[in-house]
Formats: C-alpha cells, structure tokens, sequence
C-alpha cells in the first residue's frame, strides 16, 4: 500500500522554517523522522540483533544497506558504530529498488545558475520549448525558429514492457537538466496495474536519465486515490525543487507546499496550503488531478529566495515560506472589453517575466477546457492589469484547446500550443507579444 503522503527526514535542513508552526492554512509541518520508500537511512535508533535495519527506525523494509550501525550477528562489519540521537545519517546508497529496472542515487549539487530558471519550459540557451509529447512519454524539444523538434530522453531505464507518462517536470537555471516526476507501470501477474511514480534528472545534452527517488507505488484494479507533484520549479539558487504536492481520494485533494534539494530529493520542508473539495458528480478525476488550484506558481522576482506567487480562483496571493505568512497580491477583475474571464475555475496558468517582474496569467472565457484563453498582463511594482490577448483568433485560426503555454524570454512574447483532439481543429504553434497584443501562427506541428 501506499504511504499516506510525502515522506521526510529529520535530519534536513530546517534553516527555513523558522517561526512556523503545525496545522492551517499556510503552515509549516517540519520533518519528524519519517523516510521515504526505499530510504536507507535510519535516524535516532539503536541497532538489533539478526537484522541489517534498526526495529523501530525510521528504515522502510527491503532495504539492504547500513548506515554506521553496530549489530551482533549482522551483516555490518565489526568496525562500524552506530550514533544514537543524531540529528542527521549517512547517506548510503541502495542495493535494489523492486521491480523498477532503475537504481536511485542521486547528482552533485547544481552549480550556482547562470539564468533565473525558468518557471516553464522555455530553454533561452538553446532557443527551443521544451514539452512533453501528446502520449506523455517523451520530453522533447521545438526549435523556436524552425519547428523542428528533438526527443530529448534516449532510453528509459525500466522494463520496455512498462508504460511511461510524465507527470510534470522543471528547468534548472544552467539548462542542463529536467527535473521531472516520471509514473511508470505495467499489468502483473494478477492482472492488476502497478506503477511507480519516480523522481528523475534528465541530461538535456546526451538524454540519459538518473533516477533520484522512487516515490510512490500502488497496485489496484480501481484506482481512486492519488498523490501527485504538480507545478515543480527550481528555485533562483539551483538548491530547491518546490511544487504542489496533491493528496487526493476520489473526491478530495489536500495541497502542500512541498520543497526538496533538487539535486538529491532530500526533504526540507513542507507547507500546508488547502483543502479543496469536489464532488464525484461534479469533476472527474482526470479533471482534479490535472487541474489543481494552485497549478499556477512561480518565483516572485523581486524576493525570489523567500517569496511565491500563486494563482486562486482569480487572486494572485504572495506566500513567504520562510515566515509562514501569505497575503494577497492583487485581485484580477473579471472583464475586460467585453471579454468576460472565469476567475472561478481551476485552471489558470501563471507564466513569469523575471526581468521586468512581471507575470501573465490565462485564464478560460468560457469556464471549460476546450474554451479559448484569454491572457492579462500583470505589472508587480504597480499592481497594473491589462488584457494581453482576448482570446480570439490568430491567423485565422480559432484558438480552442490550449493546452500548453510558455513565455518566450528572447523575443517578449507569449506561446500557446492547442492540440489536435475532437473538434479542436489542426494542432499548431502561436505567440503573442507581450507589448504590442499582435498574435501570430508560427508552425503545425
């Protein structure tokens, strides 16, 4: 069975907790010893005999490895010690992982970065956008200026028979890497699905994948809970991956604020945020999960070491998640030239212009997802809006189905991918930029 949530280690980094407390909105939940699957570690405990892990540690079982533990007939070496009530262990690396196909490990903490990363796909160093494919399988690469585009993973590294989707996934800020949250299954021997949800680092030059964290795992043949990371970035210091971290049964979600070091998916901190609430009848689940409230979050530029902005039902609030406080930003208004905007609704999308600080949120004018966007222009230091974009044609094209957005930091403007499906129309690629309003199709696919 599953853990009930993300798992944590006591011995992280709690610098940035200070002044938190547990429980409400906004609060901070530090780690109290927990691990998570797979994890080698094992903290405040003493060893026992007949048994490579402490009883009544924090180790999760199948672990094979041993962190500076003495025990009588075990298999660590005579010479190890074991260190009671430490605030931190050893790192030590697994022997097996299940049936993932995959070792976990980890990189060597990012060099400092030469960008602000980005807070979407857009890679400024090579130019292109980077997205994942319609099957959800393959991040690759569209060249800005041709179309042409690139897969960017050249093998996974798990059973061939195993279905491959990618959840979600961010940039660091040297472009040298995808961080992504990467599900991956196939049906046993019982006919059930299984699948495990990873945390994996992708070379954006060679394509070759290293797992970091196997973080779920569920066998069923009715699935109805989920837990997921959605909206991951890495933060202006190459040090912390944080994303929205959605606990969810059927008809439910709870929402954390959850941060790790990016490099090694060490835990540091977790923030509760909300609680949201859907009937069965009223969203399904591809709907809840895929559109979460706070879907929509990026680095506020002009604090970006402690402050988030988040994007809710059409407030833009501020989120210090060193002090633990939020307050909000602005609230947008809900027409504009006769566009009508629907602030009530999941899904809307933050993207961020770090150098003019400023941010552009879109949001659907019809309160559906096969609705036309459109797209307002959010100025920081003044709190002034404006309608970018209302929405309707571009070339002569009708924009329904966006499904993927980004903003274009070399050329000032914003992108928008519609997808082939139902009565969508032709897939294709566009842009609106941001000073002028003008949109115009750049290629199909």
């Amino acid at each position: 069975m599953p853990d009930a949530g993300p798992t944590t280690d006591e011995g992280a980094d709690d610098s940035g907790s200070e002044g938190a407390d547990e429980g409400g909105a906004g609060s901070t939940t530090d780690a109290d010893g927990s691990t998570s699957e797979d994890s080698t570690s094992s903290e405040d405990s003493t060893s026992s005999e007949d048994s490579t892990s402490s009883e009544d540690s924090t180790s999760t079982e199948d672990s094979t490895s041993e962190e500076d533990s003495s025990s009588e007939d075990s298999t660590s070496e005579e010479d190890s010690t074991s260190t009671e009530d430490s605030s931190s262990s050893e790192e030590e690396e697994s022997s097996e992982d299940g049936d993932t196909g995959g070792d976990t490990g980890g990189l060597d903490p990012l060099d400092p970065p030469e960008f602000f990363p980005p807070q979407d796909g857009f890679d400024q160093l090579a130019d292109r956008w980077i997205r994942v494919s319609d099957d959800g399988d393959m991040l690759f690469g569209v060249d800005m200026e041709t179309g042409e585009t690139q897969d960017l993973v050249a093998a996974w590294p798990w059973p061939e028979d195993h279905n491959v989707w990618i959840d979600s996934f961010a940039l660091d800020g040297n472009l040298a890497h995808a961080f992504a949250f990467v599900s991956h299954g196939s049906f046993n021997e019982n006919l059930l699905y299984c699948w495990w949800e990873e945390y994996v680092a992708i070379d954006l030059e060679d394509g070759s994948v290293t797992p970091i964290s196997e973080n779920y795992q569920n066998c069923c043949d009715d699935c109805g809970d989920d837990r997921t990371y959605e909206d991951p970035i890495v933060d202006s210091t190459n040090t912390y991956l944080r994303s929205i971290y959605a606990d969810c049964d059927p008809n439910a979600c709870d929402y954390d604020l959850y941060s790790v070091t990016v490099h090694d998916f060490a835990f540091y901190k977790s923030q509760y945020l909300f609680n949201e609430y859907c009937d069965w009848e009223e969203c399904d689940m591809q709907g809840m999960m895929g559109d979460a409230p706070a879907r929509a979050m990026v680095e506020d530029p002009r604090d970006p070491q402690v402050v988030l902005l988040l994007m809710l039902h059409g407030d833009l609030l501020a989120l210090n998640h060193v002090f633990d406080e939020a307050a909000l930003e602005l609230q947008l208004s809900a027409d504009w030239e006769g566009v009508a905007v629907e602030l009530d609704n999941y899904d809307q999308r933050l993207l961020l212009d770090p150098d003019h600080e400023r941010v552009f949120v879109t949001l659907s004018t019809e309160g559906n997802v096969y609705a036309p966007y459109a797209t307002l222009r959010l100025t920081l230091a003044d709190h002034s809006q404006s309608l970018l974009y209302g929405g309707g044609p571009i070339d002569g094209v009708e924009m329904r189905c966006v499904d993927d957005l980004a903003f274009d930091s070399l050329r000032n403007r914003v992108l928008y991918h519609k997808e082939d499906f139902g009565s969508c129309g032709e897939a294709g690629y566009f842009a609106v930029d941001v000073e002028s309003g003008v949109g115009e199709q750049l290629f199909v696919p």
